[in-house]
């Protein structure tokens, strides 16, 4: 991830994190131009998924057949399994 200094432009260090909550953090900088030297505080956070992760799909799916009747349930472990 890059920084840039909104003061003069150059790049700029993460100095520290702090992670809020999940999916927002603030990131503690500092310019590394040093005729510079501005030091400040920008934020990072979470949008939106692009595409889902495999865990998230394999949860989907276990909870899906965890609701199933028992029946059904069996049926599908044995199509899967055959």
């Amino acid at each position: 991830m890059r920084v840039t200094c909104k003061e003069c432009g150059e790049k700029a260090r993460i100095q520290s994190t702090s992670d809020a909550i999940p999916g927002y953090a603030k990131m503690y900088c500092c310019c590394t131009n040093p005729h510079c030297g501005h030091t400040f505080v920008a934020e990072w956070s979470y949008r939106h998924t692009l595409n889902p992760g495999l865990q998230a799909n394999q949860r989907v799916l276990v909870d899906l057949v965890r609701a199933m009747p028992a029946e059904q349930m069996q049926l599908f472990i044995n199509q899967v399994t055959a």
